[in-house]
Order: C-alpha cells, then structure tokens, then sequence
C-alpha cells in the first residue's frame, strides 16, 4: 500500500514540474503572439476558414479579411468611431426572432 502511495506522489511531482517547465518554455520562446507595433483590436470569425481583423497599427486600423489561403486588405479607417455601427433594440430583435420561429407575442 506504501508503495503505491509512493508511486502516486511521484506521478503528481512529475505532472507539476511538466506543467511549470512547459510554461516556462513558453514564456523563454517568446511566442506569446504580442508585438510592439500591431495590435488585433477585434476579430469576427465568419466561418471556420475566414475571418475579419481590425489591426491597430500606430494609431491606423487596418481591416483585413483572413482566409484560408490569402489576406486581403479591405481599407484603413483613422478611428473605429468612422466604422458604421447599427444599434438595434433587444426587445423588437428578439420579436423579431420570436415571430420568425412561428411563435406570436401575446401582449
């Protein structure tokens, strides 16, 4: 019985300084995927082999489509406030949703 006690201390030993040698590898590599100058402000994956990237690259976001084979730079806008955002009502969209689905508002 000792000995599978043993056993089993030596195997968390082990997991631990797995887990903390990983991480330190990780961190000594540098991949942590973060860079000076760029930064990905926002991403929109529209579907599993494309997505839309706002990049902030010295104060100028740069929107780019990535897709599986290619990036295609889409424009560059000065301030996100120039990206047109449409501002819906949660009440009349959800509705909206409920009388798609068959479903009728009974008020």
């Amino acid at each position: 019985m000792l000995e599978y006690l043993l056993s089993f201390i030596i195997l968390i030993v082990i997991l631990i300084a797995a887990y903390y040698t990983t991480v330190f590898v990780a961190k000594a590599s540098g991949s942590s995927g973060k860079s000076k100058y760029m930064q990905v402000v926002d991403r929109l994956v529209i579907d599993k082999n494309t997505s839309i990237v706002i990049v902030d690259i010295d104060g100028t976001y740069q929107v780019l489509v990535i897709g599986e084979n290619k990036i295609e730079n889409l424009g560059v806008v000065d301030s996100l406030s120039e990206i047109p955002v449409e501002k819906k009502d949660f009440q009349d969209s959800f509705l909206k949703a409920l009388s798609k689905k068959g479903l009728k508002n009974e008020e």
